[in-house]
């Protein structure tokens, strides 16, 4: 398999047609639902497998967040698929697109997400699609690896020009997975718009539905994204990381104010990553205090 460059191209979504299918969850899920979920769609007698699904449904018990930045900011968990049932000698062109949910802009209070308006609008119904870096492929190139999707990167730039996904902070949106047959031996350009035809064949896991945010707002979320992100690895290394020293220094801060200190516990069945305790003298003459401090941070 010859790996190609790694492009966007705009996909025209029509206007009439739903955001999403009817069997994709509308509403925000809970972990009892997480039996719900399929491993495996199937469509026209193409199966897609989400490789990483015991991943993707531990961090949508928890409503999954995604960081957006200017510069672009890879996904965790990403999107990673199996396919089998492809025609071994034709060629296929795989996109990943990712469209709004519904049309609601969310706040994080009182420890949930609740909508609190209207959406922001898409100029003129298009969306990026992320194109594929071993697309077009044969069929049989394509079902004997897993199609991994890591390179993808999210921006709320308006105005990128490195072909990252634009998404609008504190929306909920959900990737889909677009396989296309190559027609007469015509590949779709990265500045062409690919229109979404009856040879499309479209999955959408109701499992990978996120939240797209500047900052984590559930700490759960950041527990999960250290314990399972290899990239968070700096943050696993004590006095690795400046953040964690200006932790420290507030800590500091607390046990000379004789303030209480907050009790951060860990969430069950989700184990913390980082848990140190240190002892602090205060210049003044208040007792010794032992603070214990949980401390999690992502990349």
């Amino acid at each position: 398999m010859q790996a190609c460059g790694t492009t966007t191209s705009l996909v025209k979504l029509p206007q009439s047609s739903p955001l999403l299918p009817s069997f994709v969850f509308t509403k925000l899920q809970s972990s009892n639902t997480e039996g719900d979920f399929p491993t495996v769609l199937t469509h026209k007698g193409v199966s897609v497998t989400l490789e990483n699904n015991s991943v993707w449904k531990q961090f949508h018990s928890c409503t999954t967040e995604m960081i957006l930045t200017k510069q672009g900011r890879r996904m965790f968990p990403y999107c990673r698929y199996r396919l089998s049932g492809l025609e071994p000698t034709r060629m296929y062109s795989l996109f990943l697109s990712i469209v709004p949910v519904d049309q609601y802009k969310y706040r994080w209070s009182n420890s949930k997400w609740e909508p609190s308006g209207v959406a922001e609008h898409y100029n003129q119904g298009l969306f990026r699609a992320f194109s594929h870096h071993y697309s077009p492929s044969q069929g049989s190139a394509l079902m004997t690896s897993l199609v991994s999707f890591y390179k993808l990167k999210l921006t709320n730039n308006m105005n990128d020009q490195e072909g990252h996904i634009i998404l609008h902070s504190m929306h909920r949106y959900i990737p889909r997975l677009h396989v296309i047959p190559v027609v007469d031996g015509e590949i779709s350009l990265p500045d062409k718009l690919a229109f979404m035809g009856p040879e499309c064949l479209t999955f959408i896991f109701p499992q990978t539905e996120f939240m797209a945010v500047t900052t984590y707002q559930n700490f759960r979320i950041t527990q999960l994204k250290i314990n399972h992100n290899p990239f968070a690895k700096g943050f696993r290394e004590e006095g690795s990381c400046s953040r964690l020293n200006r932790i420290i220094t507030e800590v500091r801060h607390v046990a000379k104010a004789g303030d209480p200190i907050p009790d951060v516990k860990s969430e069950p069945n989700i184990p913390l990553v980082y848990r140190k305790r240190w002892s602090f003298t205060s210049e003044t003459s208040l007792p010794v205090k032992q603070i214990s401090l949980e401390v999690c941070f992502i990349y």
